[in-house]
């Protein structure tokens, strides 16, 4: 789906980060339809508004945090580098934590998007590393991205069939990330879920926490406490992939973040879109919740039941030999 290229980006302009332009006989209905200025009440770079034209759903009320929240006893223990002028892919930064194997830095040193998305990278665990704010390289290092936040315009908007639905007030560039997963990191032990248990109608805004041997004990609940990415939908033809990020922590399960980037580029008002997974819609399916995404090859829609044929009655069934006054030879008259 995703081809291995070069992606060659054009140096962002200001001017593009400032919300779209209104003709003055809009004006009025747009500011009817927005029902909270900023779900993140200024923890963001941009106000994340809630739109709301199709019903009058109030909006959602959650605690809004920007990162992930562990264990209160939990302390993290991030890699740090010794690079002075700048770091490559000899950085120790972009080695996994429990292995002596280099990574590449994944960005374009001048846009901070990812420079190509290599197919594998449909059917693997994705690992992007990054240094840490204890990192002498400073804030201008290559290899910072997903730490720097929301870098453009989204909004909260009601879809006419999802729910809840997160859209893009500007043009998305192919390779921008675009979010992070936030909430309260939580395990299912402590949470006394059984794994077959885990999916119920009040445990949707979750995300599990994969590591490259597997599932892990731990997953992301943001029920209560998260941002803006516990509103993205599903599609079986998306525009986002997630990545496991490691850039404060070095634990290969606790120190992940789960972060979105576009894997292409995104239209003004193009709603943000990833791919739940087979182990969601199978949990969905069983509770006979098919998919909705309007995707033209959609894997998890729910089969359409047939119409059962319904058999005419013999009184009106009409007397054809007296209409046409002319004799059938061999009619059969069917018991129905």
């Amino acid at each position: 789906m995703y081809e291995e290229e070069e992606i060659k980006f054009k140096a962002p302009v200001l001017s593009d980060l400032s919300a779209p332009a209104a003709l003055p006989s809009q004006v009025p209905n747009h500011l009817k339809y927005v029902i909270e200025k900023d779900i993140s009440n200024g923890q963001e770079l941009f106000p994340v508004r809630v739109w709301n034209s199709l019903s009058r759903v109030p909006a959602p009320q959650f605690e809004y945090i920007k990162t992930l929240q562990l264990f209160p006893k939990y302390q993290r223990s991030p890699v740090v580098c010794d690079c002075i002028d700048g770091c490559d892919e000899r950085c120790i930064c972009m080695s996994t934590p429990f292995t002596d194997k280099f990574c590449e830095i994944p960005y374009d040193d001048q846009t901070g998007r990812l420079k190509k998305f290599p197919k594998k990278w449909e059917h693997t665990h994705r690992v992007l590393w990054e240094c840490s704010e204890n990192c002498p390289c400073g804030q201008e290092c290559p290899s910072r991205s997903a730490q720097l936040g929301l870098r453009f315009q989204l909004e909260v908007f009601m879809t006419s069939k999802k729910g809840w639905g997160v859209r893009a007030l500007q043009e998305i560039p192919k390779g921008s990330f675009v979010a992070e997963y936030a909430g309260v990191v939580a395990s299912i032990k402590e949470e006394g879920t059984e794994e077959g248990e885990k999916w119920t109608d009040n445990n949707w805004y979750s995300f599990d926490i994969m590591s490259e041997q597997g599932p892990t004990n731990f997953f992301i609940d943001a029920t209560t406490k998260g941002n803006v990415a516990r509103f993205f939908n599903h599609s079986c033809e998306p525009n986002m992939m997630a990545f496991h990020v490691f850039y404060d922590d070095n634990n290969p399960v606790l120190g992940m973040h789960i972060c979105f980037f576009s894997t292409c580029d995104i239209k003004e008002r193009e709603e943000l879109t990833f791919d739940y997974g087979e182990d969601y819609w199978k949990a969905k399916l069983e509770r006979g919740l098919g998919c909705d995404c309007g995707a033209t090859k959609c894997n998890y829609r729910l089969a359409k039941k047939s119409k059962k044929f319904k058999k005419p009655k013999l009184d009106n069934i009409p007397d054809i030999t007296h209409t046409l006054d002319i004799t059938i030879p061999n009619m059969v008259v069917y018991n129905l």
